[in-house]
């Protein structure tokens, strides 16, 4: 019994003398996890038709609604990147925006070439050739076509881009600048 009261003594000291983070607090230096998610849609599954270009019946082109959180607490701005991957497609570039400030952590539903995309924003142009949101559009009987949006957290407020954007383009004039970035897939098919 003398044994066990001192086991039990020994415990209790043990608990006492222990911080409290250890069971459990995050420490003050983690680092929050980057992500992004649309309301529009979930991770992985079919775009909604609202979204797609109007040539594909029930095509609507309403740009689609993001949200981030976590960045880098050093974040000077963002930057979003919509392609599709499908090999057809040849990384064509559906939407690309620039210089949203570090403040805005969201763009609206339909906010595309409206007032209400953040404000000091640019919208570049796209594959073709308008400086907006273009809805997913493949063409028929080419399968499945996967559409990556990636949001750039960036050490920079502002970006100077100029001429056609392309993939390689765009990440080459964000390459030094990006302390974290986070994506979303969503996918459509027209058969």
């Amino acid at each position: 019994m003398k044994k066990i009261t001192s086991i039990l003594i020994l415990l209790i000291s043990f608990v006492l003398l222990v911080p409290i983070k250890a069971f459990g607090e995050i420490p003050a230096t983690a680092e929050r996890a980057f992500t992004v998610k649309s309301s529009g849609f979930y991770a992985g599954e079919t775009i909604p038709l609202k979204y797609v270009c109007t040539t594909i019946s029930g095509g609507g082109n309403i740009s689609l609604p993001l949200r981030w959180s976590g960045a880098p607490a050093n974040t000077k701005s963002y930057a979003i990147f919509m392609y599709d991957l499908n090999p057809v497609a040849k990384n064509f570039v559906h939407w690309a925006v620039i210089n949203i400030p570090k403040t805005e952590t969201a763009i609206q539903e339909g906010a595309s070439g409206t007032p209400n995309m953040p404000k000091g924003s640019i919208e570049l142009p796209n594959t073709a050739g308008k400086m907006e949101y273009a809805g997913p559009c493949p063409p028929a009987g080419t399968d499945k076509h996967e559409y990556k949006i990636i949001v750039y957290a960036l050490d920079t407020e502002k970006l100077n881009f100029s001429g056609v954007t392309t993939l390689a383009q765009f990440q080459a004039a964000i390459e030094s600048k990006v302390l974290a970035q986070t994506e979303l897939s969503g996918f459509f098919e027209q058969k």
